[in-house]
């Protein structure tokens, strides 16, 4: 009859024998992890198809008939193992993992796909030593009085849009008109006023040259010269001697006017663009538009 040869051998996950197990040259089996195990005079260890463990020489290890060919040294603190595509493996610092310390240039893998940051994850301070930033076409730069310039590619000043736009106690919102004039109110707010519906310029002469038919400018209401003609007028009226931006500088009463006295005639005014946008804009067709003109 055949003899049956049994083998020490364990039942429990995870058992390894030590040497008070298994003598020198001496076998042991784990059935749960299908594991054979020997030891030698000082150390026990696993041996087979599958070991838990595996000790290399001074030699290289390979893989696959040399296909893979580790290296033969260890490499530096959180190096990585990477290929040279060839199957030799070599020990580099992981630039993905080292981002504190980078030594050229950080470029994404593909062109326009990829974000630096998120709004859930977002980067807190950006430090610069450069005087550019590139958006597209547009460029943010710093002059070398320390300021900031909005240019486009062929560095001519783009304009800044924005609904409100505030600077220190000094705030304005909505649209500027052409020629607006800013005004800072006692509390700081900074407010643009729409330019004058006209501009008005004297016209002046000296009186040796007038005639009694001619007329003289007495008064300034609503936004026109009140004239009067020089025979019409009696002692205590006044004439108006000089008018400047939208109002009259001086004037003298007629009995005191002399040859040689300069005086306003009548005004030369203009409608503004900006007001004849308004107009155009709020007038419903062309007779409109003359009648507001007209009111004018």
């Amino acid at each position: 009859m055949a003899s049956t040869i049994k083998l020490k051998r364990s039942s429990i996950t995870g058992k390894v024998p030590t040497t008070s197990d298994v003598a020198t040259a001496e076998l042991a089996l784990n059935l749960k992890d299908a594991r054979l195990y020997s030891a030698n005079s000082s150390a026990v260890f696993e041996i087979g198809a599958n070991p838990h463990s595996l000790s290399v020489g001074s030699g290289s290890f390979s893989i696959a008939n040399g296909a893979i060919t580790f290296p033969t040294s260890d490499g530096s603190a959180n190096q990585v193992l990477t290929t040279n595509g060839s199957g030799q493996l070599v020990f580099a610092t992981d630039a993905q993992r080292n981002l504190q310390s980078i030594s050229g240039h950080v470029l994404p893998s593909a062109n326009v796909t990829y974000d630096l940051g998120s709004s859930a994850m977002a980067w807190r301070d950006l430090y610069l030593s450069g005087d550019t930033i590139f958006i597209d076409n547009t460029k943010i730069q710093t002059t070398a009085a320390g300021d900031v310039r909005i240019a486009d590619s062929a560095n001519n000043t783009v304009s800044l849009t924005a609904n409100a736009v505030s600077v220190s106690a000094l705030n304005f919102s909505g649209d500027i008109a052409n020629n607006a004039v800013a005004t800072i109110t006692a509390d700081g707010a900074l407010a643009f006023t729409e330019p004058a519906a006209f501009s008005a310029t004297a016209i002046k002469a000296v009186m040796k040259n007038l005639t009694n038919n001619d007329t003289v400018m007495t008064a300034y209401s609503s936004g026109s010269a009140v004239t009067t003609q020089i025979k019409t007028l009696n002692q205590n009226d006044y004439v108006v001697t000089d008018f400047s931006a939208g109002n009259i500088v001086s004037r003298v009463q007629a009995k005191n006017l002399t040859a040689n006295t300069t005086v306003v005639t009548s005004l030369s005014t203009s409608v503004s663009v900006d007001k004849l946008k308004e107009i155009s804009a709020a007038a419903s067709n062309f007779a409109d538009f003359q009648s507001r003109i007209a009111a004018l």
